[in-house]
């Protein structure tokens, strides 16, 4: 008999990293024979990561706390909790953080690697129209 194996935990035990303004807890690194990986996301009050997107991996992020403004593909939003994206491969996107900060989580499909992100900056054209803060 296969043997299945359940992962268990809480994010407040978890190790973060903090790469710019954003703290990373990585909640799941595989799911079954799926490359994907699941993450737990926090900013802190009134900051925002530059202006990027990913080449070949798609995000999906749901609001857990917080507030935060965003610009996706040049079109601004407002995000709080219970708010989601979808952002599919090739998404400009940048997030400020609200006063209160913000939590998501994350998922990436494929896994981003943090030691090897798929990152790339959005040219500087298109971040003009951005949040004005990086």
């Amino acid at each position: 008999m296969k043997r299945i194996r359940a992962e268990i935990g809480h994010v407040g035990r978890l190790r973060a990293r903090e790469i710019g303004p954003l703290r990373i807890r990585t909640l799941v690194r595989r799911m079954g024979g799926m490359s994907a990986s699941f993450w737990h996301l926090a900013m802190q009050p009134n900051t925002s990561h530059p202006a990027l997107l990913h080449r070949k991996t798609e995000e999906f992020l749901f609001v857990i706390g917080g507030s935060a403004r965003a610009v996706i593909n040049g079109e601004r939003c407002r995000l709080r909790r219970g708010s989601f994206a979808f952002l599919p491969r090739g998404a400009a996107h940048q997030f400020h953080a609200g006063s209160k900060g913000t939590e998501v989580l994350a998922l990436f499909v494929p896994a981003l690697d943090l030691n090897n992100p798929d990152i790339a900056p959005v040219a500087a054209r298109r971040s003009r129209r951005g949040l004005g803060r990086t």
